[in-house]
């Protein structure tokens, strides 16, 4: 199991009025949120931004994000994060909501969707393989080198596309990335990764009123609720 060994909280100061909120909602996947220790952007250092959503740093299409010993975390929609581990490396090849479509090169990294929304579509390709989040839910891709290669669901449905065809991995469930064949059980207990996306996922489907997330309001941001796994 990864350990991410970095707490941090993403709110307070940030959105302390909904209007000020309203200014950040990103308009396109690649909006980096949150930035720790040593990131480049297109193999240029970037700026830790430990205190609030900054609008200044944006992966575009065709961009490169590489983490060193830093570690970022970047919106795929306004209700759905990517937060990246050390030493990972991805590349953005759509940003469009409708078609959000990652290369994660090497490394290792956390989606997590919160509301459902039916006009999003988000596709990561862990090294080659195209991975598809179906719905809201956590998942955790593993890529680094001399280990397996695996795709981890802590909740939601993914349906990867290895050799074999499609391979549909629900909640609990993780897929070796290598032999594609058939998903196992994954072990969940001692894992608190589950328990902080439920608690995150209350909060967003309460910003969103209940509704599908195309709605037009800033996602949760909430004082003293850590965010990074």
């Amino acid at each position: 199991m990864l350990r991410w060994t970095w707490i941090a909280v993403l709110g307070g100061v940030l959105f302390s009025r909904a209007n000020l909120a309203q200014q950040f909602v990103p308009a396109r996947a690649g909006l980096i949120a949150r930035s720790q220790g040593r990131v480049l952007l297109n193999e240029h250092a970037i700026g830790e931004i430990l205190e609030g959503l900054s609008p200044l740093w944006e992966v575009r299409e065709g961009g490169n994000l590489r983490t060193e010993s830093g570690r970022v975390a970047v919106f795929l929609t306004p209700e759905a994060l990517l937060f990246v581990a050390e030493d990972t490396q991805l590349e953005l090849l759509s940003s469009r909501f409708t078609d959000v479509r990652l290369r994660l090169i090497y490394g290792s990294a956390i989606a997590e969707v919160y509301v459902p929304d039916r006009f999003a579509s988000i596709t990561l390709l862990a090294r080659d393989i195209p991975v598809e989040l179906r719905s809201p839910g956590v998942y955790q891709f593993l890529l680094a080198e001399g280990k397996q290669q695996l795709l981890q669901v802590f909740a939601g449905q993914a349906i990867a596309t290895t050799s074999s065809g499609g391979v549909r991995v629900k909640r609990k469930s993780e897929l070796n990335l290598e032999s594609g064949f058939a998903p196992r059980k994954l072990e969940t207990r001692g894992s608190d990764i589950l328990e902080r996306w439920e608690r995150r996922r209350r909060l967003a489907m309460r910003s969103a009123g209940g509704s599908d997330a195309t709605s037009a309001v800033p996602w949760w941001i909430t004082p003293g609720i850590s965010i990074y796994p």
